[in-house]
């Protein structure tokens, strides 16, 4: 349900690069798209600031456990996780 914070373990089933970007006030920041799979299905993540730093420790099929995501509706209208300042993200 989107609005909701939500915590997810799983393997990672596919993994994209770290994009940097500007922000409407002129800093930087950087966001990178994961999607992660347990026997129930999948859920796109997308893990913004210093938690996109991950992606450089991921493998397909990595396993990994994320604590206090938002979920929104995101890409394609799918509900979709936002790991940002309040998650924790583990790889094992």
């Amino acid at each position: 349900m989107p609005g909701e914070n939500y915590s997810i373990e799983g393997a990672v089933s596919d993994r994209g690069a770290v994009r940097e970007f500007t922000r409407d006030d002129g800093t930087l920041n950087m966001v990178a798209n994961i999607e992660v799979t347990d026997g129930s299905g999948h859920i796109r993540v997308a893990l913004w600031g210093d938690h996109a730093l991950v992606i450089d420790e991921l493998d397909i099929d990595s396993p990994i456990q994320i604590m206090d995501a938002y979920s929104k509706i995101g890409y394609n209208d799918q509900i979709e996780l936002s790991v940002g300042n309040r998650s924790r993200v583990i790889v094992f």
